[in-house]
């Protein structure tokens, strides 16, 4: 005997409802997603903001120069910034928003595998302040206050030591050396204090650089064809 038509109805209508569920919740999980990446990258940004300030105190104290170029010779961009705790620039690795400030600060970054754990040592040395695996933004070498301020001063630490740096794009949002954003995004501080995320080349591949212009140039080479930078300690 053949279904009645009423019954063959019933099921249509639960597999049409349950295909609308399920695509509802694919809609719901992506723009969850987007959203967080979102408030993600903001954060990041004001992370970025607070240190570039504090490293141009630093400058308008030193004759226009950075910490990379501090007489104790620091080698990794944690030894820079730590000079910036020696120089009362900074007091916290790690500073929680509250009323007043609600994005809050920090020398890490949303999805990275380096987290500070808040503890900076003791004065005037200050060796506990950035330790290996607690600062996640590298630092440009050989530039000043009065540089172009298009130039890239801090950065997301890259995949590799390469001039121009790149990242990881097939880690994306992932807490790994030298990861990307999803997208193909990183963050860029640039010397004018301003920043924002860039876009890579690709959303795809383990070494993936900046978009270029029309000369094939990104941000890092169209300051200086050949420049480096202090990389993070692992």
């Amino acid at each position: 005997m053949n279904e009645s038509p009423k019954r063959g109805c019933s099921k249509l209508a639960i597999i049409t409802v349950s295909v609308l569920v399920v695509i509802a919740c694919v809609m719901a999980v992506a723009a969850y997603r987007e959203v967080k990446q979102r408030m993600d990258l903001l954060r990041a940004g004001n992370n970025v903001r607070c240190i570039c300030i504090a490293t141009k105190a630093y400058a308008g104290d030193h004759d226009g120069i950075y910490p990379d170029e501090d007489a104790s010779k620091p080698q990794t961009a944690n030894q820079a910034y730590r000079v910036l705790f020696r120089r009362s620039l900074i007091s916290d690795e790690i500073v929680k928003g509250n009323e007043s400030d609600e994005e809050g600060f920090s020398f890490g970054c949303p999805n990275s595998p380096f987290i500070p754990d808040g503890d900076i040592g003791t004065a005037p040395d200050y060796t506990d302040a950035l330790t290996a695996g607690e600062c996640h933004w590298a630092l440009t070498k050989g530039l000043r206050d009065d540089s172009d301020g298009n130039a890239p001063l801090i950065f997301e630490n890259p995949n590799g030591h390469t001039w121009p740096p790149v990242w990881n794009c097939d880690a994306a949002n992932q807490p790994v050396h030298g990861r990307a954003w999803r997208g193909g995004y990183i963050i860029v501080g640039r010397n004018d204090g301003s920043n924002m995320p860039e876009r890579l080349s690709a959303t795809q591949g383990t070494h993936v650089g900046l978009q270029t212009d029309a000369n094939g140039k990104d941000v890092f080479t169209h300051w200086q064809a050949k420049g480096d930078f202090l990389d993070v300690e692992r």
